[in-house]
């Protein structure tokens, strides 16, 4: 996950959490927390 000014970006990861694919998965806007785009996108976060 990428924050933006104004978007959080969601891009496939590796175990170590390496970006390994640049295409986005998801842009969640109006949201540059990762912790909420996670909730925005259906993901519970403990």
């Amino acid at each position: 996950m990428v924050s933006g000014e104004n978007s959080t970006y969601v891009f496939g990861a590796n175990e170590d959490g390496d970006i390994i694919d640049f295409d986005p998965r998801a842009v969640v806007a109006d949201v540059v927390d990762p912790a909420s785009a996670l909730l925005r996108l259906g993901y519970r976060v403990a």
